[in-house]
């Protein structure tokens, strides 16, 4: 890498004008081709760094994650598409120190009252073979949680604003600052949240809109008690559906909080994630929709990772079953300011 940040500035200039200079050292087209996608990611995802140094540090991590993604769309088993994302330079340690969580607990699970195998079955004729919250007109827009390691909280305050925006009838996304301003164990670098910790939290309070308590991605603010007066939507209870057949109904009534596998969908670019494996989860997302694909069920996620991630603005297709999608899914009932519980 020495020689590379010898020749940074020349390699920055031929992005640009592709052309030889004399005197300098000519470089593989596979080269020049990985200038060019690196300097299109730098623009496309607004990336600065410190020194040329770094930049050249980081150069080096994007093409060796361009070496992953290449075996990745190779996988025969695997029908999703990948290609370059806002983690493309972060080694595989720096994504998973700053994005991704332990779930170091033990499931308090309240198990959710399954129908009957005869009403059950008549309600999966009745069931629509797709269904997506996406698709409400008060469907609330995709957010990033930048590197505070807080994905459980926007899971859980994403599926409590998908719910409280279609109750209002326009998109509405609720608070995360909140809980992380007004809540000593909510942290940027913990990385250990629990699901149950998010929801005592949640249930504790009324949650503001992000227009009355916007997010900063940083912990450390005093709690805003002022803006905390004009919360609006709670929870009051949640259970956890623990089939397919459970979470595909709970799933028309509200969209659910679940875990992923985070470093598999890192990645990603398109169509369903199917060779994802059913390790321990790592990352917090919310299931807002089911379909199928080329004859692969599955669901559709909400992610925390911004508009720019995934499809759909901000979201992934992901195997029913796999990457622990099924490991610990939350029904949740939702509580609004002076109605009571409506959700």
């Amino acid at each position: 890498m020495k020689t590379c940040e010898c020749y940074w500035p020349f390699i920055i200039f031929t992005i640009w004008r592709v052309t030889p200079v004399a005197g300098f050292k000519s470089f593989s087209e596979t080269e020049l081709t990985h200038m060019k996608q690196f300097r299109e990611f730098m623009v496309k995802f607004n990336k600065t760094y410190e020194s040329k140094a770094e930049e050249v540090k980081r150069f080096g991590i994007f093409k060796s994650n361009l070496k992953i993604i290449e075996k990745m769309n190779g996988d025969e088993n695997e029908k999703a598409e990948f290609g370059v994302t806002m983690f493309s330079d972060l080694s595989d340690a720096e994504f998973e120190d700053q994005m991704l969580i332990s779930f170091n607990e033990t499931i308090e699970y309240q198990a959710m009252e399954e129908p009957v195998s005869k009403s059950l079955s008549s309600i999966i004729r009745r069931a629509p073979s797709s269904f997506s919250w996406t698709d409400h007109e008060s469907y609330p827009p995709v957010e990033s949680q930048g590197s505070c390691r807080i994905c459980c909280v926007f899971s859980m305050v994403g599926a409590l604003s998908i719910m409280y925006s279609v109750h209002q009838g326009r998109p509405i996304n609720l608070s995360k600052q909140q809980l992380v301003d007004c809540n000593s164990n909510i942290v940027c670098e913990r990385g250990g949240l629990t699901y149950p910790e998010v929801y005592r939290a949640i249930k504790n309070t009324y949650l503001a809109t992000e227009r009355v308590y916007p997010y900063v991605g940083t912990d450390g603010h005093p709690c805003n008690e002022n803006n905390v007066e004009e919360g609006v939507a709670s929870l009051s209870d949640y259970r956890n559906p623990t089939t397919e057949s459970a979470i595909l109904t709970a799933l028309r009534n509200g969209p659910l909080p679940s875990r992923v596998v985070g470093s598999y969908l890192r990645q990603y670019t398109g169509n369903v994630l199917t060779n994802c494996p059913n390790q321990r989860g790592t990352h917090g997302v919310v299931i807002v929709g089911y379909g199928e694909e080329e004859g692969v069920p599955y669901y559709l996620v909400r992610n925390s990772w911004g508009s720019n991630y995934g499809i759909l603005g901000g979201h992934a297709k992901i195997k029913r079953g796999t990457c622990a999608t099924h490991e610990v899914v939350y029904k949740l009932t939702m509580k609004i300011k002076g109605e009571g519980c409506c959700g």
